[in-house]
């Protein structure tokens, strides 16, 4: 028997607003919403979902796990997500730490020449 991961469950306040956010960051499509969920899926079925769930309690603490987006060119991606609603955190040699517009943590990674993103799961 052979675990994968289906998707990873992102609780919000706003799922429309993480779903826009989240669907604009990657190039998913949306394919559920509604104000209680919302999900965002790779049109390539490479990548797992994202799923939106509304929750009443308030984002309180850094996130225990986060979610690492590769990037050929991690400065020109950072700086589109934060057009599109992100905040930079801080920035360390090949990764920059952000924060989606309900202030959850992810990273966005510079990837090696050598691993160009178009060759990932191929």
């Amino acid at each position: 028997m052979a675990l994968r991961i289906a998707s990873v469950t992102i609780d919000c306040h706003d799922t429309q607003l993480l779903a826009n956010f989240w669907t604009a960051a990657l190039g998913y499509d949306q394919s559920e919403a509604t104000t209680e969920a919302a999900t965002a899926e790779d049109p390539r079925d490479r990548d797992v979902e994202l799923v939106f769930v509304r929750v009443p309690e308030a984002k309180t603490v850094k996130n225990r796990v986060h979610i690492d987006i590769g990037a050929d060119d991690m400065e020109a991606e950072v700086e589109r997500v934060r057009g599109l609603g992100a905040e930079r955190v801080e920035t360390f040699k090949n990764w920059t730490v952000m924060r989606d517009p309900e202030g959850n943590e992810f990273c966005i990674v510079q990837v090696p020449e050598s691993d160009p993103i178009e060759s990932w799961r191929t």
